[in-house]
């Protein structure tokens, strides 16, 4: 039957094509927000180096930390931890500086890291190191005398560089990453370290995340290193895991995208700092648990199966009928997907649901066809003619070369005023609250207006109009982007103030730039790491007027080329001509009002 083989090869076509990829992403990360929760982590732990301990020890480098080091091993061997994985790549060593600058040959300065020093010979602990994302530079490697004190030299390094996504994700692990020593990845080496009959595969499986950021337990540094730590529960309780000491400040920006970063209605997205990637990592060899996907001939099958009932449905019934079955069985197919899931198997549902919207039009084309015929039949036994009918043509619109098209486009920058000074006083979680709080009231009036999110850069937030999809009317969208978010901002400044009272937080503001021009728009980065970005003068001068308006006071800064580009029936503010850092000749810049409407209704 026509439809069913149309069914087939829609799910063939599908599983080969890149963008289904994105749905099926799509999909995997929706299914990790909506589970939530989904096991209990008993083999690892963090001990953060969070806002607490750098307010402790806020009178030492972090590249000085190796007494603070040592006396958090010291104590962690003590509790009873398995392994020890320090994910800090330190370039050179204490000494090794002081020796530079001429205070090396002191008894303190000697004699500063011999506890790090001695820690590391106990053969419990793997030192972090990383691949160089770009090729041709050196590999990131601690210094050599720590690889030396290392009872197997390099074999006791871990790389902590993560298997991304072409969209910047992290959703799957591989324990293998180079071919030359270090060659595992931390995770895998941590794992290895506890198991020592694990022989690492070189394939990449999903990872099965047992639940979002906050789901390993952690111990702050500063509370390892105090003289009773040991007699604190918490403590205690790390007895038998493996124990990661990794950057928790939010300050420190060690923050990956991993399916909880993805937003979903009434769900703001969640940032996970690196070292819990690992961490649940390593639960995942330890556990011996992986994400099994379906084998792809069995989904062909399925959708197989999946056509002929959209085709015998398409052809037997109404239109409307067969449309509420053919829902229906997308409904089951995401619903087996889920629930599949929730077993550690993932079943792509793209190519089911193309499947069944390929059978379902096929077999009402073919109904049509048929139709069609009978009405023919008719005309011709009344001897009349037969109109011809007309179709529209659909034209799609196509993406942009992606390889650095030349667009024009309007970029917006939006960043948090006094964003330091609330990190200061506020913890870990309080300002992860406050980012994810802000980013789901930041970024929809951004993609309501068609603009494109195009990263985040800390508290701050990039987002480009008229890219990858081009757009006319690409000013007047970011503006009517940017009044929106101020306004979302003033009602978020009472939340904020409400949540943190008692908290001597400066209000909650942020500011506002807006440049119109060209850039080049197209796939950035290296074979390990690709976005799509946009990148050149327009991109600079945007970021130089966000950061611009703390000085000029206003909220939104716009420069002439965007209001220009927006067109005529603008309310219009204050205007002036600024010298901006790289630029000869003062630029002319206009104040955005956000109060009144953005445009005439004329």
């Amino acid at each position: 039957m026509a439809p069913t083989l149309a069914a087939v090869a829609v799910a063939i076509f599908t599983l080969l094509l890149p963008r289904s990829a994105t749905l099926d992403l799509f999909a995997f990360d929706a299914w990790h927000r909506l589970t939530g929760q989904r096991g209990v982590a008993t083999r690892t732990a963090i001990v953060a180096i969070d806002d607490a301990s750098l307010e402790r020890f806020r009178d030492t480098p972090l590249a000085f930390w190796q007494p603070q080091l040592a006396a958090a091993i010291q104590n962690l061997r003590k509790a009873g931890v398995k392994i020890i994985g320090v994910d800090l790549i330190q370039g050179v060593s204490a000494e090794t500086w002081l020796t530079t600058i001429g205070a090396g040959d002191t008894l303190a300065g000697r004699s500063y890291e011999a506890s790090y020093r001695e820690a590391l010979t106990g053969g419990d602990i793997v030192l972090a190191a990383a691949l160089s994302a770009r090729a041709g530079e050196p590999d990131l490697l601690p210094p050599t005398e720590y690889i030396d004190l290392l009872p197997q030299g390099v074999d006791d390094l871990g790389l902590v560089n993560l298997v991304l996504d072409g969209d910047g994700f992290t959703r799957r692990i591989s324990s293998v990453l180079a071919d030359s020593a270090p060659s595992l990845a931390f995770s895998a080496r941590l794992a290895q370290a506890v198991e020592p009959y694990r022989r690492p595969g070189t394939g990449q499986t999903l990872i099965p995340f047992l639940g979002p950021p906050g789901t390993v337990p952690r111990v702050s540094l500063a509370t390892l290193t105090l003289p009773n730590a040991l007699l604190r529960a918490d403590v205690q309780a790390l007895h038998g895991r493996v124990v990661i000491i990794a950057v928790d400040a939010t300050r420190l920006q060690d923050l990956q995208l991993t399916p909880y970063a993805r937003a979903l209605p009434g769900m703001s997205p969640q940032l996970m700092t690196g070292g819990e990637v690992h961490a649940q990592a390593v639960e995942a060899w330890l556990g011996h648990r992986e994400i099994v996907s379906i084998n792809p001939q069995l989904l062909i099958c399925i959708a197989a199966g999946l056509g002929f009932a959209m085709a015998v449905a398409a052809l037997r019934y109404q239109p409307t009928t067969s449309a509420g079955l053919a829902l229906l069985c997308a409904l089951g197919s995401l619903l087996a997907s889920g629930y599949l899931f929730v077993a550690d198997f993932w079943m792509h549902p793209t190519p089911l649901l193309a499947a069944i919207a390929g059978a379902w039009s096929t077999g009402l084309a073919s109904r049509a066809a048929r139709d069609t015929r009978a009405r023919n039949s008719m005309r011709k036994m009344f001897a009349r003619y037969v109109s011809d009918e007309v179709a529209d043509l659909a034209v799609r619109d196509a993406l942009p070369d992606a390889a650095g098209s030349p667009m024009a486009v309007t970029v917006l920058f939006v960043d948090i005023r006094n964003f330091t000074v609330m990190s200061e006083k506020l913890d870990s979680h309080e300002v992860f609250e406050l980012l994810n709080a802000w980013l789901a009231k930041a970024c929809p009036p951004i993609l309501a207006n068609r603009g494109n999110v195009d990263k985040f850069i800390g508290d701050a937030v990039m987002a480009i109009f008229g890219s990858p999809v081009p757009l006319a009317d690409h000013a007047k969208r970011a503006i009517e982007a940017a009044q929106s978010i101020a306004l979302a901002a003033d009602e978020f400044s009472q939340w904020a103030a409400h949540r943190f009272a008692g908290r001597d937080l400066p209000p909650f503001a942020i500011g506002i730039g807006l440049h119109s021009g060209l850039v080049a728009a197209g796939n950035l980065g290296t074979a390990r790491r690709v976005e799509f970005t946009a990148i050149g003068d327009t991109v600079n001068v945007a970021s130089r007027l966000e950061s611009a308006s703390k000085e000029l006071g206003w909220r939104i800064v716009a420069s002439a080329d965007t209001v220009l580009a927006a067109g005529p029936g603008l309310q219009l503010g204050r205007q002036k001509a600024i010298a901006l850092k790289g630029k000869s000749v003062p630029l002319a810049v206009v104040e955005i009002p956000y109060q009144q409407a953005p445009f005439n209704s004329e």
